[in-house]
């Protein structure tokens, strides 16, 4: 939000048609958004296999949806243009929590994966409620 092409982002998830009437070129920006996260997402391809010794397509499987979860925990909105990097961070912080008590009460790690799964569906659904009633978002 402090630099002109945070704000650009944040636009065009919201309300892609309002940022294009504010003069936002979307598709530059969508295609440089999406470069940068393919640059990320390379990089941290490239330090796995640093760190493993070897390349392996299905390494990450397992680790999409965590993130995914602490992100919506945390306020970040599905559907784009809401949410902050504290939220995040406050939302990674509590699955950590959920997963550590998960671990200490003995449950399969199999089961984690379904618990987060629960989690994210609860908050997705408490968020999109508040958002049509009680904010009046309709």
């Amino acid at each position: 939000m402090k630099t002109p092409f945070g704000r650009y982002i944040y636009a065009i998830g919201d309300n892609t048609p309002a940022a294009r009437m504010l003069g936002i070129k979307v598709d530059p920006v969508r295609v440089l958004v999406f470069t940068i996260a393919g640059m990320l997402a390379a990089l941290a391809g490239l330090l796995m296999v640093t760190r493993l010794g070897t390349a392996q397509p299905s390494i990450g499987e397992t680790w999409v949806l965590p993130p995914i979860a602490a992100s919506v925990i945390g306020g970040v909105a599905t559907t784009g243009g809401v949410g902050t990097p504290l939220g995040a961070i406050l939302g990674a912080a509590i699955i950590g929590v959920i997963e550590n008590i998960i671990v200490l009460f003995g449950v399969s790690p199999y089961w984690q994966g379904v618990v987060s799964g629960f989690i994210v569906v609860l908050a997705i659904s408490f968020d999109s409620i508040s958002r049509r009633y009680i904010r009046g978002d309709r």
